[in-house]
């Protein structure tokens, strides 16, 4: 239950990803995205505030509902 006089926070829809934050102080943002061979992986954008992990979030999910697929599996880059 939430305290009187407090604004209740909107909770994010199916399908909006989701925002929160780390012990760190960095805000998280994630999100399911069709890949290359049709399966759904989790994307996830980091930020030093909400608003900057929102932006990130909101980028790459427009990317994904333009048809941007993900590849199936992300190439390790190699150490130097």
């Amino acid at each position: 239950m939430q305290p009187q006089g407090q604004p209740r926070r909107r909770q994010r829809g199916n399908g909006d990803g989701s925002l929160h934050r780390r012990r760190d102080g960095y805000w998280v943002g994630a999100f399911y995205a069709p890949t290359v061979s049709g399966k759904r992986r989790r994307i996830v954008v980091y930020g030093k505030t909400r608003e900057q992990a929102s932006d990130k979030l909101n980028k790459a999910q427009q990317g994904a509902r333009a048809g941007m697929l993900v590849p199936d599996e992300v190439e390790a880059r190699p150490v130097s």
